[in-house]
């Protein structure tokens, strides 16, 4: 409203360079006038104090702004930009006006998220450093950063809708650098699982690919839910961690299958071997045909046969459902 109001009387036809020339410096003198209050307001939600106040006041209130307000107020500011654009190409001072709104606009939101982007830097460092993951990465479960992430989406959608209609859901994807720095942050969770599951500590044959499954899958998972502008947000995320989460789930489940028919694996590892090494002739002299027969009646019987299967299928839900989580 300060700066709509800023611009009225800028669409007479006839005036000549140099009223149009007042006309503009009016209009400038007016939207730097409202400025005043624009900053005023951010001071006081936002915590951002102007350049070159160093008292002690301002000092503390610089260490302690209020980084969501301050994006909340981006993405409030990013929207208030569209509304002055020259869409009647009317040019002349009207559209040199309309510019200047812009770029202060434009200047506010710089300064939001600075104070933002500084508050992501910090967090992405907590991130890197996996907090609350086991040393040997056993019943890791779903990584405390993997399980805010998505509370803090939530967070922001929540914030950004207050006034608004409760369907409305910002357009994240088109606002860059928002964008670019909450797929900075996936992109930083996704890496410090990737460093947690490779570490020295971490038991590679368990649970380094149950750490890799379980985070990917919830990450998928929760991503989805929220709807297609954060979907849309982070698909290439998404695509890693699909990529990431099959993988794991393959080497998990193979190791599942060795584990629950040992007998079975080791007789069929056997026989492989011989075939690569000496063919396929000399199976019957080293693995007899009794021995062979016995192993299979004994191992793969149906009623065995499905008690490790559905071992194997509680074990895979117990990692993978809401309630394993």
């Amino acid at each position: 409203a300060y700066f709509t109001a800023a611009l009225f009387g800028l669409s007479s036809k006839q005036m000549d360079g140099r009223e149009k020339k007042r006309n503009f410096e009016s209009a400038k003198r007016s939207v730097d006038h409202s400025t005043q209050y624009f900053r005023y307001y951010i001071q006081r939600t936002c915590g951002i104090v102007q350049d070159g106040m160093d008292d002690p006041a301002s000092q503390t209130m610089r260490l302690k702004g209020d980084p969501m307000l301050s994006l909340v107020a981006s993405i409030h500011l990013n929207e208030a930009m569209e509304q002055y654009i020259d869409r009647e190409k009317k040019g002349g001072d009207h559209s040199l006006s309309l510019a200047y709104v812009r770029a202060t606009i434009l200047g506010l939101r710089k300064k939001v998220d600075k104070q933002w982007v500084s508050w992501v830097e910090d967090q992405i460092e907590w991130v890197k450093a996996n907090p609350g993951v086991p040393v040997n990465g056993k019943r890791a479960g779903i990584f405390p950063s993997f399980s805010r992430f998505p509370v803090y989406l939530d967070h922001i959608v929540v914030c950004c809708r207050e006034g608004k209609n409760n369907s409305y859901t910002p357009d994240f994807a088109n606002i860059q650098v928002v964008s670019y720095y909450l797929q900075k942050i996936a992109g930083a969770l996704l890496e410090a699982l990737r460093v947690a599951s490779e570490r020295e500590t971490t038991d590679q044959q368990y649970a380094a690919n149950v750490m890799r499954m379980e985070n990917t899958y919830f990450f998928s998972q929760q991503i989805k839910e929220r709807g297609p502008e954060i979907t849309s947000l982070f698909q290439k995320q998404l695509t890693k961690a699909s990529a990431v989460c099959k993988q794991s789930t393959d080497a998990y489940l193979g190791w599942m299958i060795k584990r629950e028919f040992k007998a079975l694996h080791a007789l069929f590892s056997h026989i492989s071997r011989i075939r690569r090494d000496v063919g396929d002739k000399d199976v019957p002299i080293h693995i007899p045909r009794a021995t062979f027969v016995k192993t299979l009646q004994k191992e793969s019987n149906r009623e065995v046969m499905k008690e490790k299967i559905a071992t194997i299928y509680a074990r895979m839900e117990k990692h993978l459902s809401e309630e394993g989580k």
